[in-house]
Order: structure tokens, then sequence, then C-alpha cells
């Protein structure tokens, strides 16, 4: 089976996560491994044969540095004027799966329903060359105490969403907010945890002994600022009480997702060690000798809880919230204090091989569950 995944590639180690697991779900539930093309949904020429090469991020980067049009403004109109060939990744896919991310949003700066990859991938692609579609580990990316009203209250996004639903064999969502939007806009869809938590068992990466705590900040906290009394400034201050009382109790390593955040690191904390790098493969065997985690990346507290550890994400939206579903705790990021989070620090360790015991358990049900929900649409085919 030839599959094409709308993700992103050399952009984030969460969606690489995300992506990972749905391919070795996808694979177990269909006897065998499919032919993955994967196409980086920012660029969507990228799922042109001949332009697989912007997947490089520096390519893509220096594109943006050229004078006049922007290199990825320049990508989307050529790939909107010129005829789909027939080598094109998503006509020549069986099967076209949506992985992971934020789906379903609304804020100042844009909206699910005018994202620069609906109309080339999810229209012009999927739709309109009858593509079958799953929809796998979607979520939201609202502000932090939302309750997401004001997504399904906007009728052009909820009329997106409810055909976005449509056009889907299979929809499956990572929080209960996405669930709730939903459901506002008339549709249902199968709430798991992200299929992130599998990524460990595409790669065959086994728990190893724990050996440090790990520690993730993002330079504002999380990708967006979208409350408006958000603080970024103050988790700073916090971290540089905390970090360094952590790194005196246990050893520690701050784990970066981005040359910003290792810059940042770096910066703050010259004498902690960091990991830092540029293969997303990299990272799953340095979170399996976590023994626990404090930190801003929902995907490195995944990747932790994958292999049975606990951790705690200090948060500025709702995709904090998808942490809710593998029993973990977070927090709002104006909300924490140095004292609170090494107090946490202490309840994390202690309670490591009692969460351990608890993902064993969620894991394998998550797994059936996923397989089940695949195995009766892939048989379809």
């Amino acid at each position: 089976m030839r599959i094409a995944t709308i993700t992103t590639t050399h952009h984030n180690v969460g969606d690489d996560f995300a992506r990972e697991g749905i391919m070795h779900l996808v694979d177990e539930a269909g006897g065998g491994a499919a032919e993955y093309v994967h196409i980086h949904k920012h660029l969507p020429i990228t799922s042109r044969r001949n332009w697989a090469w912007l997947h490089n991020r520096g390519v893509a980067k220096a594109l943006d540095r050229l004078p006049g049009m922007p290199g990825s403004r320049l990508a989307h109109r050529l790939d909107a004027l010129v005829p789909l060939a027939s080598n094109d990744a998503i006509r020549m896919a069986d099967l076209v799966i949506q992985c992971g991310a934020p789906i379903y949003w609304r804020n100042e700066y844009s909206t699910c329903a005018t994202a620069e990859w609906v109309n080339p991938l999810l229209r012009r692609r999927v739709a309109d060359g009858g593509k079958r579609l799953f929809n796998i580990g979607g979520g939201t990316c609202q502000g932090y105490h939302s309750n997401g009203g004001e997504v399904g209250a906007d009728e052009a996004i909820a009329r997106f969403i409810r055909w976005y639903c449509d056009i889907a064999e299979l929809t499956i969502v990572r929080d209960r907010l996405s669930a709730q939007i939903l459901e506002d806009c008339g549709r249902k869809a199968l709430l798991l945890p992200c299929p992130s938590l599998f990524a460990r068992d595409r790669w065959g990466i086994s728990e190893q002994d724990p050996e440090y705590a790990v520690v993730n900040l993002m330079p504002l906290g999380g990708h967006y600022v979208l409350d408006g009394d958000l603080k970024p400034d103050r988790w700073q201050q916090v971290l540089r009480q905390f970090v360094p009382k952590l790194h005196q109790q246990f050893p520690c390593v701050i784990a970066c997702h981005s040359k910003k955040e290792a810059n940042m690191a770096r910066e703050l904390f010259p004498s902690i060690p960091l990991f830092f790098s540029p293969r997303f493969q990299d990272y799953l065997p340095f979170y399996s000798k976590a023994r626990f985690g404090i930190g801003n990346r929902v995907h490195g507290a995944f990747a932790m809880a994958s292999f049975g550890r606990p951790s705690l994400v200090v948060g500025t939206d709702s995709r904090a919230h998808m942490v809710e579903m593998i029993g973990l705790q977070h927090r709002y990021l104006n909300d924490i204090s140095a004292g609170e989070a090494l107090n946490h620090a202490q309840r994390l360790e202690s309670s490591r091989e009692a969460f351990a015991r608890q993902m064993i358990s969620l894991r394998e049900t998550t797994r059936k569950e996923y397989l089940e929900a695949l195995g009766k649409r892939l048989s379809q085919n």
C-alpha cells in the first residue's frame, strides 16, 4: 500500500514523533510495512516528486531570505498554477494520512479553515482527487483556558470542520477540547491519546535505566502567545531559580527541540548539560534514560511517558491539556513558581514506579483501540 502523509519534515520533533507512531500503528493494523511518502504541509508543492528537495529545512529557509516574493509564497503560487502531474505523491497514494498537529483553531493570526495546506492538499488533491483520507492524532491550539466555543462559533470554521470530518474515513483526535469542538460543530470523533506514544516502537527502542532529570524550556514558554496576560519573562525568572536547585538534587539535562532552545539554554545555564540533535530519531534514546521531566514541550512529555517516565508540562495554550489523556499534570506558565516546580520534581521522582506500571496498561489499551479502529478501515481497501 502506498501512503502519503501530511506532516512536517525537518521542522518539529513532536510532529515526527506523532507521524512515526502513526506509521507503526498502521503497519501493525495492516499486517505489513506500507510504502510512505512524507509531504511537508507548510510547502504543499513537496507533494510533487520533482520538488521533494524542498523538504530540506536549510533550502526552504534560504529561499525565504531571497529578495522579492518569499520562497514559501512562490512555492504556493507555482503549485496553484502548474497542473498536477500523475506522479504527485497524493495522486499516486492509495491512502492519505493527516498526522497529528493542531488542526482545529481560531486566533488573531489565522484559522484552521485558511491554513496554507487546506486548499492545495485537502481540496485540490484529496477531495478533488477522490483519495481516501485518515485524520489521526489531530488537536487544538487555543488559549490555555479556552473552552473551544470561539472556534465553532465562527460559521466559516464550523463549515470547514464539518467538511473535513466528512471527507475523512476516520478521524481520531488527541485531546478532549478537540472532541468538544467537533461536537459543537455537529460531528464526532474517536478520542485517544496522541499516537506519539508509539514512536519508540517503530524504532525498536526499549526503556533504559533512569539517569537524569529532563528540563525543557522554550523562549516563549510555548509556540505562540495566545493569551494577553501571558508572561514569558516571568517563566525565565522561574527557570533561573528552579533549574540550578534541581541540578543539585538530580543530574539534570536540558532537552532542546530547536536551535533557539539550545541557544537559550546555553545562555541561561552554561554549566548544565544540554541535548540537541538535528535528527528526531536521536531524541528517543535520550528520553529513554530520563528519570522524569519538567518543561514546555508536550511531545517531550509523551516521549518520556512512552518509556514509563512521568513529567509535568508547563504550558501556554490548549495543547498542554493533551497530557491529561495519559494521566499527567500541566500548569499554566503564569501560575507556577520555582518552589512549586521543585515540589513537583520530588513528586515525579517518587511516583516513577507507579507511573511506569500505569503506562504499561495504558499503552496496551490505547494500542488495541487504535488497531481496532485502523483495522476496520484498512480492511475496506
